[in-house]
């Protein structure tokens, strides 16, 4: 569950809800009682297939601490490839430490 962490937020089929609680294989929604009444979401069966949308948010702090690197691990960052992404001397340098 790379992506998803408590109280974050999942799309599930385009559905944006917020992530209660999570373990490494499973995680658990809240769902709102005008979600429940306008979605199609609570008819769902056990063994469903959903269409998930991880927050955008995590992925861009992945980006920014792994310098860049994609999920394969190949540098991705052609701008400036010496950019080992953010370390306390950077935090230092850019007045947050």
């Amino acid at each position: 569950m790379r992506y998803v962490v408590d109280k974050g937020s999942i799309c599930i089929d385009g559905v944006s809800l917020t992530v209660m609680d999570t373990t490494e294989t499973t995680f658990r929604i809240s769902i709102i009682p005008h979600t429940s009444a306008h979605t199609t979401l609570l008819q769902s069966r056990v063994g469903a297939v959903f269409n998930l949308e991880a927050d955008v948010i995590a992925k861009y702090v992945e980006k920014l601490t792994l310098g860049r690197s994609d999920a394969l691990g190949r540098q991705g960052d052609s701008v400036n490839p010496t950019n080992r992404g953010v370390s306390l001397d950077f935090l230092q340098k850019n007045g947050f430490a």
